[in-house]
């Protein structure tokens, strides 16, 4: 089941963070992006409602959205519901006229950069340099028709 974001899920949300992306956030991080744009944030959750993965946007001022942080518990990987988010915020996004997602990778993440190009993604881009720990990044963007 996707939904939006709930106040509820933070603790949830932040536990996937540190299991998922190799990146240092604070907690706070997820109610900047949910008060930027509350539409944009979803959550995937399991038969008992509890968080098991999250996409997190904001609205572009050019008419884009970007894709912030997006993660799935490690147990949950592989079974489509990274593609359940992803969608969500593409239906999302079409409804409110938006014209293109772009989001960053890390280069050296193959299989993400093939998710994504299997979502129509394509690369416009490297980000030389991106990550805290010097890792570079590309830049992919889904243009909306």
């Amino acid at each position: 089941m996707i939904r939006p974001m709930r106040r509820d899920d933070l603790n949830d949300l932040y536990d996937i963070t540190l299991m998922s992306l190799d990146e240092a956030f604070l907690p706070d991080v997820f109610f900047g992006f949910y008060q930027q744009w509350p539409e944009g944030q979803f959550v995937s959750c399991d038969f008992l409602n509890k968080a098991i993965g999250f996409l997190c946007s904001v609205r572009l001022m050019d008419g884009g959205a970007r894709v912030m942080m997006f993660a799935m518990h490690p147990n949950y990987r592989g079974r489509g519901k990274g593609t359940e988010l992803l969608n969500a915020l593409m239906t999302r996004a079409r409804m409110e006229g938006i014209r293109y997602i772009t989001l960053e990778v890390r280069e050296e993440n193959l299989s993400a950069r093939k998710f994504y190009k299997g979502k129509g993604f394509i690369e416009v881009g490297t980000l030389e340099r991106y990550y805290s720990d010097g890792g570079s990044a590309i830049r992919m963007d889904l243009f909306l028709s």
